[in-house]
């Protein structure tokens, strides 16, 4: 087995919020391209090398060696990707979901694994989690699964607490617009 380099790569997020300008700090700093979408294409963070408006998600897939999902699920985004999304996709090409499990067709996915049209998937989230013991994406030798805990770590309670306080603050001072994590 052998790695690739990143720096030679596009990444494309699909969902430019606060993780999706995340991914896209860390993966420019390897020299990587980065492509994605976004609700509101007026504020893009610096390190993204270019935009496309939320419902233009196809040109990431045709363009991206990587697509990482990271998008909200809505009833606009349930169910996103399917066979159809994953044959616009490069063969070389690898999807990565720290997104929910519902954006993507899972079983859509199986397939598009198992007969070559994406060359691989590293999955945080699944349809049902924990992912089921009968489920093909155990097996498969092109799939990376982890247990939908990138969230947590030893600081988790400290942070959440501090967001929580910031919003607390935020709100009393009748400052909606400044409370992190909205919900719209």
């Amino acid at each position: 087995m052998r790695g690739g380099e990143l720096g030679t790569k596009t990444v494309g997020i699909i969902g430019v919020g606060a993780i999706g300008s995340r991914v896209t700090e860390l993966v420019s700093a390897f020299g990587a391209e980065t492509i994605g979408t976004k609700r509101d294409t007026t504020t893009v963070p610096d390190a993204l090398d270019q935009v496309f408006p939320a419902d233009e998600y196809h040109k990431i897939l045709t363009q991206a060696d990587y697509v990482v999902v990271a998008c909200p699920l809505t009833d606009e985004t349930e169910g996103l990707l399917g066979i159809d999304e994953f044959r616009l996709m490069s063969r070389e090409s690898v999807l990565i979901n720290v997104a929910r499990g519902e954006i993507v067709d899972q079983d859509d996915l199986v397939r598009a694994l198992q007969h070559g049209l994406i060359d691989g998937a590293a999955l945080d989230v699944f349809d049902e989690e924990p992912l089921p013991p009968d489920s093909l994406l155990w097996d498969l030798s092109n799939v990376v699964v982890t247990p939908h805990m990138a969230w947590t770590t030893s600081k988790t309670t400290d942070r959440w607490a501090d967001l929580i306080a910031e919003n607390y603050d935020a709100l009393t001072a009748s400052s909606p617009k400044n409370i992190t994590n909205r919900v719209l």
